[in-house]
């Protein structure tokens, strides 16, 4: 990234349940390693939902950062419908996070 800073855009990886360490990683990841987001979450396999009380810290703590955070949506099975509707309120919260898919 250093080398293309006009290609490549760093992203920083957390693990919500890890609380307050994960706060401090994501102030890390923009003080300190200079990253421009936090993604990609994935819910689904990270076994949370993104309108949890309990990661709203994390997720301000990404916002008073400047970071976007960006999430998986594309989730399997009988997931899907409930998975979405929670991003879509927690975007409705946090303008900051964005529902992200890959590929079609």
């Amino acid at each position: 990234m250093a080398k293309h800073p006009d290609v490549f855009l760093g992203m920083g990886a957390i693990d919500p349940w890890q609380g307050k360490l994960a706060e401090l990683e994501v102030r890390r990841c923009k003080e300190e390693l200079g990253l421009h987001g936090i993604g990609e979450l994935n819910p689904a396999r990270q076994h949370f939902f993104p309108n949890d009380t309990r990661f709203y810290p994390i997720w301000e703590e990404a916002q008073g950062q400047g970071l976007p955070i960006l999430f998986h949506s594309g989730m399997a099975g009988w997931r899907r419908r409930r998975h979405a509707r929670r991003h879509g309120r927690k975007a409705q919260v946090h303008p900051t996070i964005a529902p992200g898919r890959r590929g079609s």
